[in-house]
């Protein structure tokens, strides 16, 4: 696996923060330099919590890509991560999959929240850190169903 930081957009100092239509364009001009074909060979896009709304998830699955996306911590979410038994928790691995995380699990927990406002397949992943007993449910993100990587994105 390798990362490839394809497209950037510049916008003005004043400009408010990133909009879906802002990461679809930088999305667009990312693929647009790919020599592959996002429907038929894996594409993975991996962005930070700023571009998580339902209209960029979409735009990644209308072009065939998978996604990996940092998300708040919600109250929801926090309750499903504490909630959810021993036997979903697997070691965390780093976000080649090459070695696991000292002292972090991982858990999907997206049968506890409601996703039927997210993109067909979506899940999210709770990671625990420390301990998952001790309530240090720190990070969490959101991937389509299908991705084969799961990073952690720390929820601030």
């Amino acid at each position: 696996m390798f990362t490839l930081k394809l497209a950037a957009l510049l916008r003005p100092g004043n400009a408010g923060s990133g909009t879906a239509a802002d990461h679809i364009r930088v999305l667009g001009a990312a693929l647009a330099q790919l020599p592959v074909d996002p429907h038929t060979q894996e594409v993975i896009v991996r962005t930070d919590s700023a571009a998580l709304s339902h209209e960029f998830l979409e735009g990644c699955r209308e072009r065939g890509c998978r996604f990996v996306v940092g998300h708040a911590l919600t109250a929801e979410v926090a309750s499903a991560v504490v909630k959810a038994p021993p036997s979903r928790w697997i070691p965390a691995v780093s976000a080649d999959g090459t070695e696991e995380r000292e002292g972090a699990e991982v858990a999907e927990v997206s049968d506890l929240v409601d996703l039927s406002a997210w993109p067909e397949g979506t899940v999210v992943d709770g990671t625990a850190r420390v301990s998952r007993f001790a309530g240090w449910v720190r990070y969490l993100i959101s991937r389509s169903r299908n991705a084969t990587t799961c990073d952690s994105h720390s929820a601030g």
